[in-house]
């Protein structure tokens, strides 16, 4: 017999998959079915394992994860840290009929990063690919040694791809959601879920945003992950 829901979780730009399975002994406590899928290119013992992937294939990939889970359960709530919140808005646009809604830790629209789509350097950044091939990431963004400290740069232009390509779907997300941010988030401004909440065709109702204060952008592995994994297991209970 089916569920009636169940739970994608997806993780972000260059991140190992440690980044969100805190969430696993939750969803196995509550027997909630669930898939956590590794974005191809990551979780690899070499960066360089992302060479020749786009966000095309990262959404492709979650795209069968959804199916998979969907044989499971009815409907589905797509949990996305980072960049997985920006495949989550796009994999709702393309099925809202299975998709129940959505819950965006951290999501990654915006960026503080001045070479990020619309803020003031992203000009440069087609430039600056065809002179660098590999980019160092800085150290207060790794809260573990198993993300990558190192990124192909074409994996950059294909992440900043994706921000382009989510800013034009963003109108047609319909579903509840949950934006959870956090105040000491150093890679991720407070304004980035703030306008998601205000672009999307969600009723008022069916929106929510929560803040932390203490977690950095690595929400559920930070000092709050247990906090943060209680407010998202909370909201999954009342959408059940």
């Amino acid at each position: 017999m089916k569920s009636r829901l169940g739970v994608l979780v997806i993780h972000g730009f260059t991140a190992h998959i440690s980044c969100v399975e805190t969430l696993a002994h939750y969803f196995d406590n509550e027997r909630l079915p669930y898939e956590m899928p590794v974005l191809p290119g990551h979780s690899e013992e070499c960066p360089s394992a992302l060479i020749g992937k786009s966000w095309k294939d990262w959404i492709e990939h979650c795209s069968k994860s959804l199916k998979k889970l969907l044989d499971r359960c009815d409907k589905a709530i797509i949990v996305g840290h980072s960049m997985g919140a920006l495949i989550a808005i796009n994999l709702q646009v393309d099925n809202k009929s299975t998709i129940d809604s959505l819950v965006l830790v951290a999501p990654a629209l915006i960026l503080k990063n001045p070479l990020a789509p619309r803020n003031k350097l992203h000009f440069i950044t087609t430039p600056l690919s065809l002179f660098y091939k590999t980019w160092t990431l800085k150290q207060n963004i790794l809260d573990s040694n198993k993300n990558y400290k190192w990124v192909p740069v074409e994996s950059i232009v294909t992440f900043f791809s994706l921000i382009k390509e989510t800013y034009k779907v963003l109108n047609q997300v319909s579903s509840p959601i949950l934006v959870i941010q956090s105040k000491a988030d150093r890679v991720v401004p407070n304004v980035s879920g703030e306008y998601i909440l205000d672009n999307i065709n969600s009723s008022s109702s069916d929106k929510k945003l929560v803040y932390f204060f203490a977690s950095e952008h690595e929400m559920l592995r930070g000092a709050q992950k247990e906090a943060v994994s209680h407010e998202i297991l909370a909201y999954i209970k009342s959408r059940n």
